[in-house]
């Protein structure tokens, strides 16, 4: 009995020491977010317009897709029905996708897309990718990848698009792949010249039908690309914070032959979506010129030309009923944002031009230096 509460006041000091450490190390990393990280951003007034909100009928969901006039919500707890609703949000409704493959599904990893009438079922563990409709309950195994996958976009035709952990190269890669043909198109991602592991190399994939753009953003580094449609590299692009290398310590596990962060890295972009014309990345970092307060409070978005990568103006989307945004994307002047139990929609006002939005922000960023 002695020995039994000595193990149990053991196993609890023990517990109570390992959730400080790891408690200091998010609240350090936090500090690091909002630290001056030497460099300014420009806010446009006015930027946001307006909006209209929504309580959802589930919390957790995120964007499967849009059109003009609607809106398709995914569930991770419920992965074969999606909700529509439109821009005003006056009404959400409930749809029941179609299922009927012989296939084993990893149903808490799925993601679905709609690309209405077209709906996808993906997940990577098993893998499926199934391809159905809207409007009748026939669907089709489209493509089985011979490899494990994080992220699956299906593009154009029977185009697909996969993000996966490569292990001949220690890196993630993009996978084009094309039903019936075995020479698919491979991109490492590995940011930087020398040894790459999977976290360094993670990231953000975004794909824009009706401009056919593909765009990749790094999670630890101030650094994305845009890619043809057969992954060659068209543009590379920085962000416009300071951290050019991933700052991030590795563990390794090997009574579970695991790898994992050995202290909880520093992210730097954390959401993204793109637009025909824009990409819009949800950054961590502070910058000089704003606000503790207003960051902590607020999500803050930069956008960027995927024309050739030039930084053109930040805004905030704000908390809503205290809590912060989970998904996001941006659709002509509407950026319909997703939190945990409401969905909101918010107009607008993107400068007309985008140089003399660079050019105010040069005339802000020089009255800042000013003494």
């Amino acid at each position: 009995m002695r020995y039994s509460i000595r193990t149990f006041i053991f196993l609890l000091l023990t517990g109570i020491v390992s959730i400080s450490i790891v408690c200091i190390l998010y609240r350090r990393a936090g500090k690091i977010n909002a630290a001056d990280n030497d460099f300014l951003r420009f806010f446009p007034p006015h930027f946001i317009t307006g909006f209209v909100a929504s309580k959802l009928p589930f919390d957790l969901c995120y964007v499967a897709g849009y059109t003009d006039s609607a809106i398709y919500l995914g569930k991770y707890q419920s992965p074969m029905n999606v909700l529509k609703t439109n821009y005003a949000v006056s009404k959400i409704q409930s749809i029941n996708l179609h299922y009927d493959s012989m296939r084993k599904v990893a149903w808490s990893l799925v993601k679905v897309e709609v690309d209405s009438p077209d709906t996808y079922i993906m997940e990577g563990l098993s893998p499926n990718i199934i391809r159905g409709n809207l409007n009748n309950p026939k669907n089709e195994q489209i493509v089985c990848s011979a490899f494990n996958f994080d992220i699956c976009i299906p593009r154009f035709g029977q185009s697909i698009l996969i993000k996966r952990f490569d292990l001949q190269t220690n890196s993630n890669i993009l996978e084009k792949i094309v039903p019936g043909q075995n020479n698919h198109i491979r991109l490492i991602l590995n940011p930087e010249p020398g040894p790459a592991n999977m976290f360094t190399s993670d990231g953000m994939l975004n794909f824009d039908r009706r401009s056919g753009n593909t765009i990749f953003v790094y999670f630890h580094s101030n650094e994305f690309i845009r890619l043809d449609t057969n992954l060659k590299v068209l543009v590379k692009g920085k962000t416009i914070d300071t951290i050019a290398h991933p700052n991030i310590k590795i563990g390794y596990i090997a009574s579970e032959h695991f790898t994992t962060y050995a202290s909880p890295p520093l992210v730097v972009n954390r959401r993204s979506c793109i637009t025909d014309r824009q990409l819009f990345v949800h950054s961590m970092l502070r910058a000089n010129n704003q606000d503790h307060m207003q960051f902590s409070l607020s999500s803050t978005i930069d956008i960027y030309s995927l024309l050739d990568g030039r930084y053109l103006l930040s805004f905030y989307l704000p908390k809503y009923q205290k809590e912060e945004i989970i998904d996001f994307k941006v659709h002509r002047d509407k950026i319909v944002a997703i939190y945990h139990h409401y969905i909101v929609v918010y107009d607008m006002a993107m400068p007309n031009s985008a140089y003399s939005a660079k050019a105010s922000f040069r005339d802000s960023a020089r009255a800042l230096r000013r003494p």
